[in-house]
Parts: structure tokens; sequence; C-alpha cells
């Protein structure tokens, strides 16, 4: 970040340096020195005394300022304009969280940890949003008050009760649920929590949780259980109960260099072949989003493994070219938009 007039790191820095030095400077001394007002010099004595701990006592003989203890250091922040850079974009990320306390906390700290950073920073954080963009992918719009109610359960370990739809169901029922932990992929936000009614750790889309009380009841997180590991047998946001099992996919020599040096697993495989085509393997156990994952290169990517994936995919293909040849305009005796012309 430029050196510029609002930087707060610089000056707190002179000042502690000053004083460490034992040359008893004060407030007229400082704002000549430094070349700043005596307005602000004394507020950042005062915040130098008061928010970072400095032990500043006034010698009114010597007539400055000194430290009462001698091993007294100064706080510092270790982060680079890239770490700055990443941290700002990953806010823009997490717009899942606006609307809440962690969202506030965020939006603030790209600003705060601004005025401690060193002038030798080049970033202005005011100009990123014109020069650095995020665009998180579609999500389902949650609600800023259940976002918040949720994140404090997971910290407090409190349960909850919820009026929760169930999509692949069409069904909506109240749960009772002790939230463990929120992960956030592919631009959605997921609770995993222990649900009361399916005796068993499930996962649950707050977008679709309607209604949500706090209880007063409180639960033990599982002492082996661990969110990491946990969401390690899925495959993006879908994860199943029974063993993992291989998945394979080859990728044509035509996309293979594009894909290469992605990583969709943490399992994750990369096999080179001698045809500039690519196989990649995981170990997981739900291929659901493994099948739109290929579906999703087209002819480019091939299901090698398992057997069932490979004859969903199949039939996935064959049910999407029977929709095209139905409504194809080409097709004059199905599709009724075309009249037959004798």
């Amino acid at each position: 970040m430029p050196a510029q007039r609002g930087s707060l790191f610089p000056r707190l820095l002179d000042i502690h340096l000053e004083v460490k030095a034992n040359r008893y400077p004060n407030v007229p001394s400082l704002a000549e020195s430094l070349g700043w007002c005596e307005k602000t010099i004394r507020r950042d004595v005062t915040y130098l005394r008061d928010s970072l701990g400095a032990p500043l006592a006034y010698d009114s003989h010597r007539r400055g300022f000194y430290y009462t203890r001698a091993d007294y250091q100064f706080p510092s922040i270790a982060i680079s304009e890239g770490e700055l850079l990443g941290l700002f974009l990953g806010s823009q990320l997490l717009r899942q969280y606006h609307g809440t306390k962690l969202g506030e906390h965020l939006a603030r700290l790209c600003t705060r940890l601004a005025e401690f950073l060193p002038s030798t920073v080049a970033i202005d954080l005011n100009d990123l949003p014109h020069s650095y963009a995020a665009r998180p992918a579609p999500a389902e719009p949650i609600d800023a008050t259940i976002m918040q109610t949720l994140l404090d359960s997971v910290r407090d370990c409190a349960t909850l009760d919820v009026l929760y739809y169930t999509a692949s169901r069409d069904l909506t029922q109240r749960r009772r649920i002790d939230p463990y932990g929120l992960y956030f992929v592919d631009g959605e936000t997921y609770v995993v929590a222990y649900c009361h009614l399916r005796e068993d750790i499930r996962k649950f889309h707050p977008a679709r949780i309607h209604e949500l009380t706090r209880t007063p009841d409180t639960f033990t997180r599982p002492a082996d259980f661990d969110l990491t590991s946990y969401l390690d047998d899925g495959f993006r946001h879908m994860r199943g109960t029974g063993p993992t099992q291989q998945v394979t996919l080859r990728f044509s020599p035509a996309i293979a260099r594009f894909v290469q040096n992605r990583t969709w697993h943490p399992s994750q495989q990369t096999e080179p072949q001698p045809d500039g085509s690519l196989f990649i393997s995981f170990r997981i156990n739900h291929t659901l989003e493994v099948k739109r994952l290929a579906l999703s290169f087209g002819p480019a990517c091939e299901v090698l493994e398992p057997p069932d994936l490979r004859a969903e995919v199949e039939s996935e293909i064959r049910a999407m070219l029977a929709v095209y040849e139905r409504t194809s305009p080409n097709n004059e005796k199905e599709d009724p938009k075309c009249p037959i012309v004798p």
C-alpha cells in the first residue's frame, strides 16, 4: 500500500523507536520530526498506550515519554500484499455471510490490516474493488439471521429446532439438529449436523431452513469427529454413507493440458498417457457430482471405472440424446412447432 496520510503503522513504529531510544520525545517534537499535526500524534500516543499495551509514561522533568519497562516489544504484522489481496478476494467470495457478524468482521478486517501495513506494501485497498473482482458461483440466498444463528450455535454447541425442506423428497418437516460445523464449496454453504430424527450425521443447506429456533440444550461434539476427514470421503458437496471406491476418468489429449493441474479431491491421482490423454482417479463414496463433472466436459471426458458409474453416464447421455432428437427442428414429424409442408 503506498505511503499515505491514513497509514497508521509507520507513525506508531516511528513513535515507538523514538521512545525506545530514550530520546524522551513529546507531542510537539514528534509532530515536527514526523511531519504530522499534534492532534494526530496525540491520538497515536493514546492508541499505542491503550490499545497496544505500550508501557508509556511521561517524565515531567525531561518533558517527554519513556517506557516503564525496557522489555516492551512493538507488535508487528507479517503479511504480504499477496496475502492481503487473497483476504480481500476471499471476503468477496464469502457473500453468503454478508449481513452476519462474520461478514461485518471480514469487511472491516482488510481496512484495519491496511492501517498497520508498512509503506513498502504496494496495495491501495481503496482501489481493490476497481482492480480486482471475484464472481462467486450461483448460490441459493441464505437469510442473514439464520446464518448468524448457525454460526453462533456451532461455536456454542447449541442444539437447534429447524423446519427444513428436503429437496430430494420434496418434503418439509421439523428436525432437531446438533450443528457440528459449516463448510463452503462451489459457492454454497452447508451445515454438518447430527440429526435426531435420522439418528445420524447429515448435511443441511441453510437456504432450505424455513424456521430456526435455538434451544436451551447443548451437545458435546464426538471426540473422534473431524470435519475435514468427514468431508474427504465425499466429492464436492455430496457425501455417501458406504465404503469408498475407485473412480477413474480419462480426459482426451485436447483437454488434458487444461485439467492436468486441477485438483478436485484430496485423494486425486494423475497419470499422463502415451497418447497425450490423462487419467485422473479418486477414492470417494458418492459419485453423483463426478457424473456431473464428466458430463460437463462432453466427449472430452470418459468414465473408465467403476462400471456402475460408467453405465449411469451412458444412460444419461442416451436420455439427453432422446430429448434433443424429440425437439430437434429437423425432426418434422415430432416437432409441433415445425409444420409439415407437403
